[in-house]
């Protein structure tokens, strides 16, 4: 069968397809102001292995696309960059583990490939509506393709005889996992034994301290006794001038030009789905602008009254939102008064700044720079009639620098260049700009006037947290004097708070997460006080006034199904820190930020 699949050439036509419209750059990352020492075409190294831009690029393109159309809006900056760095970390995770498979000479036997596209046939085909019979997908229809000769399966076989090397790494690792029954039982406990206490609390939130009382002595004491604490890295403070990518005036004509334009050939008979999908710039654009139904309170105010002012059949003149210019068509209504709801569809024309403008700034800040190397920052802003800002001190390795968001570049020229240097033109999402060192800090601890109050605020918080510490000792000695919770309580004014049943993984409100309180409760018998118990909150002493033990007849009736959960739970713990290992002792060259910014 396998000889069959491979000598045919025929494509399959209903074979999902995946296709680039347009090679759009992105504003909202890509540095088209320049790249500087990285050969252009690469964007990272590994283990010798190049990572193309071309390919980084087209990649980051298809899935910015697919997060779009998911969230229904534009990627911010910071969605951007993590969107990078996950495309990046899935490069390097595939050629490591290519590079593993080759070393240990993996390979996919005919059998194998031959059982997985037979029985383990991936979404695409499992979603695909010829091969399924009442919604549901149909084996027998997917025999009778796959033994058709005319077909050509090639493309399946590629991508398993890929695949199923990388399943026998990971199964080789896992292999070396075991699960034992009192790990399982633990498992079980950890999630099914409960309690209930009751507790005292002595937080150091609740102690007040009287700042007024607090000498300057008692600061520059604290301060040389914790003079480490307040050690601070390299420090450097910018001049920079920002330009603003915004449309002009130009710009927003244009868009309004534009979107009557397409009405004009909308109203003359052209298709209202078919100019939707070729001009909107909305995540709907493939749908043919179709946003099915909504009711009201669910879109942009001038959009959501433009909609339910039409008609069915009858198209809007250009509307403007926040988004942009739009033109609606009412399809067809439903329901009445507060139920009802429109079925819409649009065409969105963003309001963005033309090739033009972008040029016209690429070209202000260039010759900001130039005269900025020759009279200074501040004088070449001035002749502009730009407003140059200060950053403030900001420390070494910061991605963020204050006023100028994610600015990787801006960060690594301030502490690799000499103050008084003009850096730039550099572009971030919103804009470009171009910095001068203003000064430059070196590491160490900085003198107690510069961080008066920092060191006051943490010397007040050491003071309330020994006086809570006090206190609890205070409550502890009356309690070892046979006092209960609650008359030790009454004593110190304080209140006995309540759990509700909690297990060992549970969070339990005003305590925590798995920390030492929750420790110690499922230590103690009914009944049983603890003594004081310290966690990152403050000091706890609390009784167990109910319990809940597991039901052995239903732990045997699920250990199976927990010991395979938790087997395999410990099998991806132990490939991810397999993988780890492999990825410390790689050589991984990432120039990333020679291309984009933030």
């Amino acid at each position: 069968m396998l000889k069959t699949m491979r000598q045919n050439t025929k494509l399959i036509l209903w074979i999902i397809l995946i296709a680039f419209v347009g090679t759009i750059i992105f504003a909202w990352g890509m540095n088209v102001t320049g790249m500087k020492k990285r050969p252009r075409e690469i964007v990272g190294v590994i283990n010798s292995q190049k990572i193309s831009f071309q390919l980084f690029h087209s990649t980051l393109q298809k899935m910015h696309t697919q997060a779009r159309e998911r969230s229904g809006q534009e990627l911010d900056a910071e969605a951007s960059r993590r969107l990078r760095d996950e495309i990046w970390n899935e490069m390097v995770k595939q050629i490591l583990l290519a590079e593993e498979v080759e070393k240990r000479k993996l390979q996919a036997t005919d059998e194998e490939l031959l059982y997985y596209i037979q029985h383990n046939p991936p979404p695409f085909i499992l979603n695909n509506e010829s091969l399924q019979t009442d919604r549901k997908f149909d084996p027998q229809k997917y025999a009778a393709i796959l033994a058709d000769p005319r077909y050509d399966w090639t493309f399946l076989e590629n991508q398993y005889r890929a695949m199923i090397p990388l399943q026998k790494l990971q199964s080789m690792i896992a292999a070396t996992v075991r699960v034992t029954d009192a790990e399982v039982l633990n498992e079980y406990k950890a999630k099914n034994e409960m309690v209930q206490t009751r507790y005292v609390a002595f937080l150091p939130k609740n102690f007040k301290v009287n700042q007024a009382k607090i000498t300057g002595e008692e600061i520059g004491q604290y301060f040389d006794e914790h003079r480490e604490d307040y050690h601070q890295p390299r420090k450097a403070n910018l001049d920079y001038v920002f330009l603003e990518k915004i449309p002009t005036q130009a710009d927003k004509d244009s868009s309004r030009a534009d979107i009557e334009a397409i009405r004009e050939r909308i109203m003359m008979g052209e298709d209202f789905a078919e100019m939707a999908e070729a001009f909107s710039h909305g995540p709907s654009a493939k749908e043919g602008g179709d946003l099915g139904f909504f009711g009201r309170g669910v879109m942009d105010s001038v959009f959501e009254a433009t909609a339910f002012a039409l008609q069915e059949g009858e198209i809007s003149v250009p509307v403007r939102t926040t988004f942009g210019w739009h033109i609606i068509k009412l399809e067809e209504r439903q329901g009445q008064g507060s139920k009802e709801e429109v079925h819409a569809r649009h065409i969105l024309l963003e309001v963005r700044p033309s090739y033009e403008t972008l040029q016209a700034l690429i070209a202000q800040v260039n010759d900001l720079v130039e005269k900025a190397n020759e009279i200074g920052l501040e004088k070449a802003a001035q002749a502009a009639d730009l407003v140059v800002k200060q950053t403030g001190l900001f420390p070494e390795g910061s991605r963020f620098v204050p006023g100028l968001s994610r600015a990787n570049r801006a960060s690594r020229f301030a502490f690799s260049e000499k103050p008084g240097k003009i850096g730039g033109p550099f572009e971030n999402e919103s804009g470009f700009y171009v910095i001068s060192i203003r000064e430059q800090r070196e590491s160490g601890v900085p003198l107690l006037e510069e961080i008066k109050a920092q060191v006051k605020s943490d010397l007040v918080r050491q003071k309330q947290s020994q006086l809570a510490l006090e206190k609890a000792t205070d409550f502890e000695h009356r309690l070892h004097e046979n006092l209960t919770l609650d008359e030790g309580a009454q004593e110190t004014s304080l209140t006995v708070e309540e759990t509700k049943l909690f297990a060992r993984q549970d969070y339990v409100p005003n305590i925590g997460l798995a920390n030492e309180f929750v420790g110690t409760a499922f230590g103690l018998s009914e009944g049983e006080t603890s003594g004081m118990v310290e966690t990152n909150r403050g000091y706890y002493f609390l009784q167990v006034v109910a319990g809940e033990d597991i039901e052995l007849d239903q732990y045997e009736e699920q250990k199976e199904a927990l010991k395979l959960d938790l087997l395999r739970k410990k099998q991806n713990q132990a490939f991810g820190d397999w993988f780890e290992g492999v990825k410390k002792q790689a050589k991984i060259e990432d120039y990333r930020n020679d291309f984009y910014e933030g």
